[in-house]
């Protein structure tokens, strides 16, 4: 207990003097009175006592005394129902011919259990579905329609963050489709979560597509295959059909045998696409007449279609390590189809002929060629080739290497030739004192820096082509600005640091080319064997090839979702490149957010997160069936624009379709992790025995001040009325 006087006020002082003066003055003034009565002294003196103690305590009151001290005292305990109200809570529950929503309505009334918590407890509603969301009462939750997921990990992160309630019951099928297991949240709430599992955990009848395996990219005419996951509860020995269907028409049919006691079955169809471009495909499972639910019977997807493959011819003048590189390569890409002839070979079945070249294809590589000594007709079809309708072409240098204005083939080359390519069998060796490999890399552009990877670990050249002008004195020099990957060498012949081209691009409508100079051997011998990064230069060569297969320039602005298919309770993950065509990262761009589905278009103000320079992230979701269409726009502070797009699909099945039974395996995982206790329907009647009997226990401060005390003012009144009745009942003036 502690005592606190109020002092320092001079209200205080002189309130204090003047109770002391009184106090004096009518015991000097009384006692002259009390000497004069015959009474009895017991009397005089009990009077002066109840008088002074009076006067006392007005005085001491005076001060404005207060006394404080701490009490504990238990709280009415909170208790929470959270009911799941989503889409597989509206399945009927067993024989009953009610939702296994109701069902649990019907059982907690039957066992009063809201009545009987609510004699101990306040009690609180709420509804588990994509979130959590309060509700009023019994009632109101049977009058939500279920739908939405069963994101149970979600609600007891929440739940967590009530630190008011003494304890909860979770009512619900234990179908979570939360990303994380729900133990893993349970085991930091504080307080029991009980649980209440509803529905069926075995004897379903339900046949659903879980999900289906198949090619990103097809082409046209050319056979592949699907492989689609089915599960199936009930239907053990029974048949149905699989269909699959292009942009609406059925492509194949095929007939399914569920077998006895597997649950799971794994089905292969063929897929032969007939249409070219960014096709959609259905794959649909015919429904069985007592299926709990039809919705997770079919599946969708986007297939991209092209008409063929990469056709690349190559013509080497001999076969050579570059060439091994090459061949290589090309055979472990799947999408490409690599055909090679030779200027010269010891094998004639490998000799180039005029007729050659006259098949179709989309790449022509031409490999350390002196285009000077070409023979007139190979140097004719090959020009026709060559022409504003044919390939793109891509240049390989070499000791043979030769080519200047008046050569066959010259128009397609990606620079303009104003001097003569001469070639050094030399090493490139480090310059600038040995620094970083990136300081010997003199220009990049965006195919050599596509997707983020850089030039870290530069291998040593074999050779290098470069041009020289006779009127500058035969100095080595980059042959135009159209390089974009140059690098500083020192020559065995110039005593000074030159630098020259490694790859050269040039783009125009139609027509791409493309030159790798010098001893392009580096790829195989130093950039696969030896390079830390050797995976670079595979996808180095990968992306230059895409880059002229393609009709038009690499666009380094992209957007792109994290996968093709969603569910409609699925966040859509949506990443944006915002980089400029020199590939260099948008300055502080601001972003307009389109989403675009069979609803309409709606623009949309997600929280954009900034994962790199140029590279931004984003989330949503979009509930919509069918397909959907996200658009964004940039606009930096530079005043440069950019806009891009990307397809997926929602699903019009929900994620928790595609198993219907009950999982009370996770209900009991939470209940044992939070030190409640799993209940089925016919024992829930025992939960109000098993729930604490009270809340939380809180720490009160209690002040008492005998000023502001009505009773102690009229305590010390009543001293003073007892004092004068005495005095006047028993003759004392």
């Amino acid at each position: 207990m502690n005592l606190k006087i109020l002092t320092g006020a001079y209200e205080t002082y002189i309130f204090t003097a003047a109770a002391i003066f009184l106090l004096a003055a009518l015991i000097y003034l009384v006692n002259g009175a009390f000497k004069k009565a015959a009474h009895s002294r017991y009397l005089i003196f009990f009077l002066k006592a109840v008088r002074i103690c009076a006067f006392v305590a007005l005085a001491l009151l005076s001060f404005n005394p207060s006394f404080s001290y701490q009490r504990t005292e238990n709280e009415k305990g909170k208790f929470l129902f959270v009911f799941d109200t989503s889409s597989s809570m509206g399945f009927f529950d067993g024989t009953t011919g009610v939702s296994r929503l109701q069902s649990s309505i019907n059982a907690l009334k039957s066992a009063r259990a809201a009545d009987k918590i609510a004699e101990a407890n306040s009690v609180e509603f709420a509804s588990l579905s994509d979130e959590l969301l309060p509700l009023k009462d019994f009632p109101s939750a049977a009058a939500a329609p279920p739908s939405g997921s069963t994101d149970i990990s979600g609600a007891l992160g929440l739940m967590m963050q009530r630190g008011d309630l003494s304890a909860a019951i979770i009512i619900s099928d234990g179908r979570s489709t939360s990303d994380i297991d729900p133990d893993s949240i349970a085991r930091y709430v504080k307080y029991p979560v009980f649980t209440l599992g509803v529905g069926a955990a075995s004897n379903i009848k339900d046949a659903a597509i879980t999900g289906a395996d198949y090619p990103k990219n097809s082409y046209l005419d050319e056979a592949c295959e699907i492989t689609v996951n089915l599960r199936q509860s009930g239907y053990g020995g029974s048949r149905a059909a699989l269909t699959l269907k292009e942009e609406g028409e059925v492509r194949h049919q095929t007939p399914v045998s569920f077998t006895a006691g597997r649950a799971e079955e794994r089905i292969k169809i063929p897929l032969k696409p007939s249409k070219a471009g960014l096709i959609k495909y259905e794959l649909s499972l015919a429904p069985f007449a007592d299926e709990i639910t039809p919705l997770n019977n079919s599946f969708a997807f986007y297939v991209n279609v092209t008409e063929h493959k990469i056709r690349i011819f190559c013509i080497q003048n001999a076969p050579d390590a570059d060439f091994a590189y090459m061949l290589r390569f090309f055979a472990a890409a799947k999408d490409i189809e690599f055909k090679y002839k030779f200027l010269k070979t010891p094998n004639e079945k490998l000799l180039l002929k005029p007729s050659d070249i006259e098949s179709g294809f989309d790449i022509i590589i031409l490999g350390d060629i002196d285009f000077g000594s070409l023979e007139g007709a190979v140097a004719q079809k090959l020009e026709s080739a060559l022409s504003s309708s044919g390939p793109s072409a891509l240049f390989t240098g070499g000791p043979n290497f030769a080519i200047s204005a008046s050569s066959p083939c010259a128009g397609r080359f990606p620079v303009k030739l104003d001097g003569a390519f001469v070639y050094e069998p030399v090493k490139y060796k480090l310059v600038l004192n040995s620094g970083p490999a990136a300081a010997q890399i003199t220009r990049l552009s965006p195919i050599a820096r596509i997707n983020n990877y850089m030039w870290n670990d530069i291998p040593e050249l074999c050779g290098i082509n470069y041009m020289k002008n006779e009127k500058a004195g035969g100095k080595p020099y980059a042959p135009a600005p159209s390089t974009v990957l140059s690098a500083r060498f020192l020559s065995q012949t110039v005593s000074q640091m030159a630098e020259a081209p490694v790859l050269i691009t040039a783009s125009s409508p139609g027509r791409k080319s493309a030159a790798i100079l010098g001893g392009s051997f580096w790829f195989l011998k130093s950039g696969q064997l030896f390079s830390k990064n050797s995976s670079f230069y595979d996808k180095f060569m990968g992306n230059l090839i895409l880059w002229l297969y393609s009709k038009e320039d690499y666009v380094a602005f992209k957007v792109e979702t994290d996968r093709a298919n969603y569910y409609g309770e699925d966040r859509v993950f949506v990443s944006i490149s915002a980089r400029n065509r020199d590939f260099s990262p948008m300055i502080s761009p601001s972003f307009k957010i389109a989403l675009k589905n069979a609803g309409g278009q709606e623009s949309i103000k997600p929280q954009i997160t900034m994962a790199d320079e140029g590279y931004y992230e984003f989330s949503f979701r979009s509930k919509t069936p069918g397909e959907n269409e996200i658009s964004v726009e940039a606009a930096d502070a530079g005043g440069k624009k950019d806009s891009a797009a990307a397809r997926f699909m929602i699903l019009n099945s929900s994620r928790e379709m595609l198993d219907n039974s009950a999982d009370y395996d996770c209900l009991k995982k939470i209940s044992e992790k939070t030190g409640g206790r799993f209940y089925e329907k016919d024992s829930i009647a025992s939960l109000f025995a098993d729930i604490p009997k009270k809340g939380g226990e809180k720490t009160v401060n209690i002040t008492w001040k005998p000023f502001e005390n009505k009773s102690v003012l009229a305590l010390i009144l009543s001293l003073l009325c007892i004092e004068w009745a005495v005095r006047r009942y028993s003759g004392l003036e």
